[in-house]
């Protein structure tokens, strides 16, 4: 009998480990997608965002250098209204970058742990 029983045991273990997002709040849509940044240094960055349970903030960030060498970050926060605030943690490196930014048509713009930011709205 409980040999039958382990398959089972281990798909209710897989499944509860899962992580799952409720979806976003309609109002929040626009934040969707992919913003990109081009910096004075020749760096890139590319957030790709998505908010779920209701107004959480998930995603990636993607660091890139003049000569192609990439970094990436995991993105968590929230938005509230047309404000942004959320923190990138890069595994690689440990270090954790703190972003508040404001909706201005289809650009972020604000202040990150580094400075002035300014992303551009590209899907």
């Amino acid at each position: 009998m409980l040999k039958g029983c382990i398959p089972l045991i281990c798909l209710v273990i897989f499944l509860g480990g899962c992580a799952t997002h409720l979806p976003g709040s309609p109002d929040h849509n626009w934040l969707n997608g992919k913003w990109f940044a081009q910096r004075g240094s020749g760096w890139t960055t590319e957030l790709d965002l998505k908010v779920v349970d209701g107004n959480k903030i998930v995603g990636t960030n993607t660091q890139t250098s003049p000569e192609g060498k990439q970094g990436l970050g995991d993105i968590n926060g929230e938005v509230e209204g047309d404000k942004v605030s959320f923190k990138v943690y890069f595994p690689h490196s440990g270090n954790t970058y703190t972003y508040t930014l404001l909706r201005n048509g289809d650009k972020l713009e604000g202040r990150s742990s580094t400075g002035s930011a300014s992303l551009k709205k590209v899907s």
